[in-house]
């Protein structure tokens, strides 16, 4: 959250939080540029009704590639990690992922 805060111009975690509530639009497009998500078709909008949460319309007219965006990482850290009821922890690297996408494919 620092780093993302900081690539904002927020010193401070308070006014962050006053901007992601004042311009929701813009909060949520920043967010998604920091993520580094890649769409095939960029939002018409990122919030429509940004003051009904239920029905906010969140990136309105994005087409993105679920896939695409997961596998665009690499190296050993992990991609997805699964605990078991039991409490077993179960990890998944990203090249691990990548492997195991090919290999169904």
């Amino acid at each position: 959250m620092y780093r993302f805060m900081s690539t904002q111009g927020f010193d401070n975690y308070d006014d962050l939080y006053r901007w992601s509530i004042d311009d929701i639009g813009a909060f949520w497009r920043a967010i998604s540029d920091f993520c580094d998500i890649r769409y095939s078709r960029p939002a018409d909008t990122a919030v429509v009704k940004p003051d009904d949460i239920m029905n906010a319309g969140w990136f309105d007219g994005a087409q993105l590639n679920f896939a695409e965006n997961l596998l665009k990482h690499g190296g050993e850290r992990p991609a997805i990690v699964f605990v078991a009821e039991n409490g077993e922890r179960t990890e998944l690297s990203f090249d691990g992922l990548r492997h195991e996408v090919a290999r169904v494919a």
